[in-house]
C-alpha cells in the first residue's frame, strides 16, 4: 500500500521521499530522516533554502555546511529539528510532499522525536507523513488450564 502512495504521489507531480530504519544502524541519530532525503533532495536545498538552516542541516549532511563549520554535534537539538522542518516547509511549498518512514521499530530515539515535533507543525502545509513499524513485542502464547 505504501509503495502505491509512493508511486501515486509521483504521478501526481508531488515529491516523496521514503527513509528506512535498519537494525545495524540504529545507534545512529535520525537515520531514517537522513535516508529519506538523500540523494536526491540534499542537492536541491544547495541552492533554495536559507542558508541558516542550510548550515544547521549540515550536522547531517556535510555537503551543506560549504565552507562553515555547523555547530557540534553534541549540541541542542531544537535547531536541527527545526532545520528539518524548515526543509520539508520548501520542499512542500513547491509541490505537494509525501514522507514515508518504514521500519520505525529499528529507529533511535531521535528520529521519533523528530517525527513528533514536524508532526505538531505541517496541519497547514501540504505534506502527508506516513510512519510504519512493526511491533517488537514477542508474540504471545496462548495459556491453556488444566481442569
Amino acid at each position: 500500500m505504501i509503495d502505491a502512495l509512493v508511486h501515486e504521489a509521483s504521478d501526481e507531480n508531488g515529491h516523496a521521499l521514503v527513509g528506512r530504519g535498519y537494525e545495524s544502524e540504529q545507534v545512529l541519530p535520525l537515520g531514517p530522516w537522513v535516508n529519506a532525503f538523500r540523494p536526491d533532495v540534499v542537492p536541491d536545498l544547495l541552492d533554495d533554502l536559507d542558508p541558516t538552516w542550510r548550515t544547521e542541516l549540515g550536522r547531517l549532511f556535510p555537503e551543506l555546511a560549504a565552507d562553515e563549520r555547523p555547530p557540534a554535534a553534541g549540541e541542542d537539538y531544537v535547531r536541527l529539528f527545526e532545520a528539518v522542518t524548515r526543509a520539508v516547509q520548501h520542499l512542500a511549498s513547491q509541490r505537494p510532499l509525501l514522507v514515508v518512514l518504514e521500519d520505525l521499530h529499528w529507529a533511535d530515539e531521535m528520529t521519533l522525536r523528530l517525527l513528533v515535533f514536524l508532526g505538531r507543525r505541517i496541519a497547514d502545509w501540504p505534506v502527508l507523513i506516513i510512519a510504519a513499524s512493526v511491533s517488537r513485542r514477542p508474540p504471545t502464547r496462548p495459556s491453556f488450564v488444566e481442569r
